[in-house]
């Protein structure tokens, strides 16, 4: 029985030193990843949403016409009444300075 105990003790205590390693490895594994897969994934998520607003932007200035077509019928404010959104559709597209607006 006493030639057993210090063997265990001592596969215990290399037991113990590979988990140890073992989950140091780990965090350090994770936090190399967290210091430089998230912020390329946060600058990636940033320039594909600034891509899609970019996109819609030049669209909408390119084919001006059509913005005002869509505004105009597809996509009528609910809120307003037929006559005011009128106006406020030939305000906006002859270039008008809204009530209020600093010049």
């Amino acid at each position: 029985m006493s030639a057993s105990g210090p063997l265990l003790h001592r596969n215990e205590r290399r037991v113990a030193y590979f988990i140890r390693r073992l989950v140091s490895a780990y965090a350090a594994t994770f936090d190399y990843a967290g210091r430089v897969v998230g912020p390329l994934l946060d600058l990636y998520l940033r320039l594909w949403l600034a891509q899609t607003f970019f996109i819609s932007g030049v669209l909408k200035a390119t084919q001006w016409d059509n913005a005002l077509a869509l505004a105009r019928y597809e996509y009528p404010v609910s809120w307003m009444d037929p006559p005011s959104r009128h106006r406020s559709q030939q305000r906006l597209a002859s270039g008008g300075v809204w009530p209020g607006a600093a010049s």
